[in-house]
C-alpha cells in the first residue's frame, strides 16, 4: 500500500499553488474581519461623548423634576465650535440659584462627567448611545439573513468569481464610510447594513477554497490557516487604528475606513491573478501538485463537483 511518504504531492509548502491560495484566503478572512470591526474602533473618536453625557443627564435632570433654570447644559454645537477644553467645560458648567443668578461650583452630580471628560478626546458626532448600538450592530442585519444565498452563490458561480466582486463591493463601501457619517447617521446605518451582505456572501467563500484546493489529509491544517486570519485581524485593527484616531489623514478617524478600504482593493487585485477555482483550470499550478490534489479529491472533468463549479452562466 502506498505511504504517504511516497506520495509526490508537488513543490514544497511554500512553493506550493495551494498553500498561497491559502494565505489569500488568511489575508481575506483578516480583510473581512477588519471591515466589520473598523467601526467598533473608529466610533470611539467620533463621538463627542462629553455632549452626549450632558445630553442624558439633562434629560435625566427633567425626568427627576428639575427646574431648567436650575441647571445649564453646555450645548454640543458650543462644544465643537468653541472646542472648550475640560478645565473650561468644567469653569462654564455652573449651578443658578432661583432668587439670585449667583454662580455657585458645579454639583456632585455633575462631577462624573466632568471627571470623564478630562479623561478622553471627544469626536464630531453627538450620537446617543442608542444610536450607537443600532451602527454598530447594522452590519449583521445584512449577514445573518444572507448566509445561506452566499453558500449557494459559491455552489453556482464559484469561488473566484463571487467572492472577488464581493470583496471589491466591500471595499468600495468601506471607503464611502466617511461620506456616508458626514450626511447623516442614518446613511450610514443603511451603509453598514450593505457591507454586511458582502461579508456574508464573502465569508464563506474563504472556507469553499477547501472544498477543490484541499486534500482531505491536509484539510485540518488548511482550514486552521484560514480561520486564524480571524484572530490575525484583531492583531491588526486595534493597535493601528488606534495610531490612525491620533494621528492619522483626513481627520484622523477617516484614515480608518481609507486604510482598511484600500488594504482590501489591493487584496483583490492579488486574487484575481492567484486564486482560480480548482487545479484543473489553474494557469500556473506544477503538474505534479495538480496530480497529487486531482487524485486526493477525485475531480475529473466529468465528476459531480466539477460540474457545480464550472456550471454555464445563464
Amino acid at each position: 500500500m502506498e505511504t504517504e511518504q511516497a506520495i509526490d504531492k508537488g513543490p514544497p509548502w511554500w512553493k506550493s499553488m495551494r498553500y498561497r491560495i491559502v494565505l489569500m484566503g488568511f489575508f481575506g478572512m483578516t480583510n473581512i474581519f477588519i471591515q466589520r470591526s473598523n467601526l467598533s474602533m473608529a466610533i470611539v473618536c467620533m463621538v463627542n461623548h462629553t455632549a452626549v453625557d450632558l445630553t442624558a443627564h439633562q434629560q435625566l435632570s427633567s425626568l427627576e423634576g428639575i427646574s431648567k433654570n436650575q441647571t445649564r447644559i453646555i450645548s454640543y454645537e458650543a462644544l465643537r465650535n468653541a472646542n472648550l477644553s475640560a478645565e473650561s467645560l468644567n469653569k462654564t458648567s455652573i449651578l443658578e440659584s432661583d432668587d439670585a443668578k449667583t454662580p455657585y461650583s458645579t454639583s456632585s452630580c455633575n462631577a462624573p462627567i466632568q471627571a470623564n471628560a478630562m479623561n478622553r478626546e471627544d469626536g464630531e458626532y453627538n450620537w446617543s448611545k442608542d444610536m450607537q448600538g443600532l451602527l454598530l450592530g447594522a452590519l449583521y442585519w445584512g449577514y445573518v439573513p444572507l448566509q445561506i444565498l452566499g453558500g449557494y452563490l459559491m455552489t453556482r458561480f464559484g469561488i473566484r468569481r463571487t467572492v472577488g466582486p464581493c470583496m471589491f463591493v466591500m471595499s468600495i463601501l468601506t471607503l464611502l464610510t466617511h461620506a456616508a457619517a458626514l450626511i447623516s447617521p442614518w446613511v450610514l446605518f443603511v451603509l453598514r447594513i450593505l457591507l454586511g451582505t458582502t461579508n456574508a456572501m464573502g465569508m464563506p467563500g474563504m472556507f469553499f477554497i477547501l472544498t477543490t484546493w484541499g486534500p482531505p489529509e491536509e484539510k485540518g491544517r488548511l482550514l486552521s490557516i484560514i480561520f486564524s486570519g480571524n484572530f490575525f485581524s484583531n492583531v491588526l485593527i486595534f493597535p493601528i487604528a488606534g495610531l490612525l484616531c491620533s494621528y492619522g489623514f483626513a481627520g484622523g478617524w477617516p484614515s480608518i475606513f481609507y486604510v482598511s478600504g484600500i488594504a482590501n482593493l489591493i487584496w483583490c487585485v492579488f486574487w484575481y491573478f492567484i486564486v482560480f477555482d480548482s487545479p484543473l483550470t489553474h494557469p500556473s499550478i506544477h503538474p505534479k501538485e495538480k496530480e497529487y490534489i486531482i487524485a486526493s479529491l477525485n475531480l475529473t472533468a466529468k465528476s459531480s463537483a466539477e460540474r457545480v463549479f464550472y456550471r454555464p452562466i445563464i
